[in-house]
C-alpha cells in the first residue's frame, strides 16, 4: 500500500509538473496510461537534460573539470591567445593566470592589452592594478589606479576603490587609507572594508571606535563584496581582534 501510494503519488507530481512547465499535454495521457514507463520516459527526456543544462549542474561539471584537468582554462586562453592576438584574448589570458596565482604573468598579458585605443581603457586599467595588488606590488597598483582617474575622471568603481584604500594600507599611509576606507565605509561597507577601517582606528589611538567597526563585522549585515571574495577571513580576523581587546 505505501509503495502504491507513493507511485500515485509521484505520478500526479509529474502531471502537475507538465501542466506548469507548459510541456506537450500528450505527456499527461502517458503518465495516466503507463504510470511507470511514463514516468521513467518524462523523466529521460524531459527532466534529465534541463537539470544538465541548470547553474548547479554547470557549477558541478566546472568543479569537475577543476579536479581532472586544472589548467584547462588556461591552456584553453594560451590556445586561442596564440591563434589571435586580440585585446579580448589577451584580456581572457589575463584572467586565467590571476585565477592560478599567476600575477607576474597577467600584469604582463595586461600591459600588452593596453595599446592604441585601449590604452587608458578603466577595465583594463583596473585589472591590471588588480593584477599589481596581488603580486604584492602596491606602489605600482597605487599608481596605476591614479592614471585611471586621471584619464578616466568619470569611472566609479567599487573594486577600484577598494584596491586605491587597500594599497594605501599596504604602504602604510594611514592618514590617506583611513580617508578611503572611512568613504568606502558610508557606501560599500563589506566585511573587509569595516575590518581594515577597525584596523586604522586602532593605530589612530580610537580604541572604542575600532571595536566598534570590528564588532559591525560580526553584528550587522556586510555589503556584498562583488570580487566574489569570501568573508570568513575578515570574520575570522575580526573576531580574533575583539577576543585580544577582551583580555586587555
Amino acid at each position: 500500500m505505501p509503495f502504491f501510494v507513493l507511485a500515485i503519488a509521484v505520478q500526479v507530481a509529474l502531471v502537475i509538473h507538465v501542466i506548469k512547465t507548459g510541456r506537450d499535454r500528450l505527456w499527461i495521457w502517458v503518465l495516466l496510461m503507463a504510470p511507470l514507463i511514463g514516468g521513467l520516459a518524462y523523466l529521460l527526456l524531459e527532466l534529465m537534460p534541463e537539470w544538465r543544462r541548470s547553474a548547479q549542474a554547470q557549477t558541478l561539471r566546472k568543479k569537475m573539470v577543476d579536479i581532472t584537468d586544472p589548467h584547462r582554462n588556461l591552456k584553453q586562453a594560451q590556445g586561442q591567445l596564440r591563434r589571435n592576438e586580440t585585446t579580448k584574448n589577451l584580456i581572457t589570458m589575463a584572467e586565467e593566470c590571476m585565477n592560478k596565482g599567476l600575477f607576474e604573468e597577467a600584469i604582463g598579458f595586461y600591459t600588452r592589452a593596453l595599446k592604441g585605443q585601449y590604452a587608458s581603457d578603466p577595465l583594463l586599467l583596473e585589472g591590471l592594478a588588480r593584477a599589481q595588488f596581488g603580486g604584492q606590488d602596491y606602489p605600482a597598483c597605487r599608481q596605476t589606479l591614479e592614471d585611471l582617474i586621471a584619464a578616466n575622471p568619470d569611472y566609479q568603481s567599487k573594486i577600484g576603490h577598494v584596491l586605491y584604500a587597500r594599497s594605501l594600507f599596504e604602504l602604510g599611509e594611514r592618514e590617506a587609507a583611513l580617508k578611503e576606507f572611512t568613504a568606502l565605509s558610508d557606501y560599500h561597507a563589506t566585511a573587509l572594508v569595516k575590518y581594515h577601517l577597525g584596523e586604522l582606528l586602532s593605530q589612530s589611538n580610537r580604541p572604542t571606535d575600532a571595536l566598534n567597526q570590528w564588532r559591525s563585522v560580526l553584528e550587522q549585515e556586510n555589503a556584498w563584496d562583488p570580487t566574489g571574495d569570501s568573508d570568513q577571513p575578515w570574520l575570522d580576523k575580526a573576531a580574533a581582534r575583539i577576543k585580544a581587546c577582551q583580555t586587555h
